[in-house]
């Protein structure tokens, strides 16, 4: 049971993997309106309202999205995200190459940088922050890191120099530099853990980040304060910055309104039309890797039938859903990459709202008086929106053509363990959300060979074609053909519909005028080093 939760625990881990292989960038996705700040403007403290605390400073054993917002500020990775596009740049590493057998990737490391304790960054440094995370005979490896994930077939680790360092997989894994920009890849202090131990950062943690650590009170808020000696010009450009957890909406909003932050993440859509009405705040929703979605057990039931989930699916208003409960934050879902993701095929348009069509269904395949099923839902969660109303909306919908519903709630963290185990007996459906711009996640989602309890295929969905396609997307190191591959798979997805596509969410934001450079980012990140405070 503890393999399945954390198993499940690292879906929220999807929140921000990187989404471009070297040399073959994506298209930057249009960034939101607000305006980058100037260079010659900077200063005051950022408060920033989230959803929720984090779980601590070790960025390999990072399980929220709200972790991942704190720690990319403190820790610095190899690659990283371009400002408001899913494409990568050089971080800590200046550049790369992979080996023709796309095997090994071998990073050339700026000079001169330390870590915020002043321990020199160096390749020894980057060895010692993936050998605590995948080699089990490394004396600081921290059997609880949760990035294994990110770090499957990591084979070896060769330091050719002080600034050269080589990364050797098993097999050729097209998605591995991608994940190197998340948790996997962030870099802590050898020093640190040298002299304290692991579990000593999870509540100091020590990178090479544009802020560096200064407390974190429990449940009340984290602060950070300027790196005044990083190693990237003119950032960042705000003195401090602190995270509070506000989990209630409204009490997040009305901290918004009222002064006592500056920044809110994840607006609820019954507030977005009093915050765009009210010119002393920016409500911003932008482009993002985010899908919702509802799981159907393809193994046993009555969706083991294709016409019956292909019937489901068209009885869903995903315009109305999208407009009536969630306030234009979302767009109606085609298929199981958004529009936001270099995957995303144009060609699939899905399935439309046709109630009709999906009571012909159900009669030609034996339900032409409908039947009664169970889904099991979260009452909240990590990108889940408002999954009640939402799921609710959606029971409505189901019972129109003679579905009826009923609906088991759990608390996230308990329901994670639940959906984990997979869709059995007269549990049928189940909700879920991802956040992810490497589709590399679809291989987990829909690969027979990541049923459970050895991966999220939680509706035994099994293809042998769309195995062999994900299989060979996986192996190729060049996007353009990844994304051939990716697209072939979720055409006979779509057409088998293992899923209810739902929905895909905008990453509603709001903050006060007075903050500015705030960039939306397709990949669910922010970058804070362009924003500071007007006076």
């Amino acid at each position: 049971m503890r393999n399945r939760t954390r198993l499940a625990l690292v879906l929220a881990l999807l929140a921000v993997l990187l989404a471009a292989c070297g040399g073959a960038p994506t298209t930057p996705s249009p960034a939101s309106e607000s305006t980058t700040a100037p260079a010659a403007e900077r200063g005051g403290t950022i408060i920033v309202g989230t959803e929720t605390d984090i779980e601590g400073g070790d960025p390999i054993k990072v399980a929220a999205l709200a972790t991942t917002r704190v720690l990319r500020n403190i820790y610095d990775g190899l690659v990283e995200f371009k400002l408001g596009t899913t494409e990568l740049e050089p971080g800590l590493a200046e550049s790369w190459t992979i080996s023709d057998d796309g095997r090994e990737y071998t990073f050339k490391l700026r000079q001169g940088i330390t870590f915020h304790d002043g321990e020199p960054f160096n390749a020894q440094a980057v060895d010692f922050a993936f050998r605590r995370a995948f080699d089990k005979d490394f004396e600081f490896f921290d059997a609880t890191n949760t990035v294994g994930f990110f770090l499957v077939g990591l084979q070896d680790v060769a330091v050719i120099d002080d600034n050269t360092v080589t990364l050797t997989l098993a097999a050729p894994n097209g998605a591995f530099l991608e994940f190197l920009g998340y948790g996997a890849g962030r870099i802590v202090s050898p020093r640190a853990v040298r002299e304290h131990g692991n579990a000593w950062l999870t509540e100091n943690p020590v990178g090479t980040g544009p802020f560096k650590f200064v407390s974190w009170e429990k449940g009340q808020k984290v602060e950070l304060e300027a790196n005044k000696d990083y190693w990237k010009p003119g950032e960042p450009k705000a003195d401090k910055l602190i995270f509070v957890p506000i989990p209630e909406p409204t009490a997040r909003v009305t901290a918004l309104l009222t002064g006592q932050v500056n920044l809110i993440t994840v607006v609820p859509p019954d507030a977005i039309p009093q915050i765009k009405a009210n010119p002393a705040f920016v409500y911003d929703q932008g482009p993002g890797n985010h899908y919702w979605f509802i799981v159907l057990n393809t193994r046993e039931g009555p969706f083991a039938d294709k016409r019956v989930r292909q019937a489901v699916n068209y009885a869903i208003d995903r315009q109305g859903l999208a407009e009536k409960i969630l306030n234009g934050s979302a767009k109606p879902a085609t298929q199981p990459m958004p529009a936001a993701n270099w995957a995303y095929s144009p060609a699939i348009t899905g399935y439309t709202y046709d109630p009709e069509k999906a009571r012909q269904l159900l009669a030609e395949a034996g339900y032409p008086n409908g039947f009664s099923t169970k889904m099991i839902i979260p009452v909240s969660g990590s990108g889940m929106m408002i999954p009640v109303q939402m799921n609710e909306y959606i029971q409505g919908n189901l019972r129109d053509v003679g579905i009826n519903v009923e609906i088991q709630s759990y608390e996230w963290v308990s329901y994670l363990g639940i959906w984990a185990q997979g869709l059995a007996g007269d549990v049928t459906m189940n909700n879920q959300s991802i956040m992810s711009s490497e589709p590399y996640v679809m291989n987990f989602l829909f690969g027979s060979s990541f049923q459970p309890p050895n991966g999220w295929n939680t509706g035994w969905y099994s293809n042998p074609q769309v195995d062999e396609l994900l299989t060979k997307a996986l192996a190729s190191a060049e996007r353009s053909e990844r994304a051939k591959y990716y697209a072939e798979a979720q055409a006979l997805i779509v057409e088998d519909a293992p899923w209810i596509f739902v929905v895909n969410d905008l990453q509603p934001m709001a903050y006060s005028a007075k903050v500015k450079g705030y960039v939306n980012n397709p990949a669910y990140v922010i970058n804070f080093n362009p924003i500071y405070i007007e006076p």
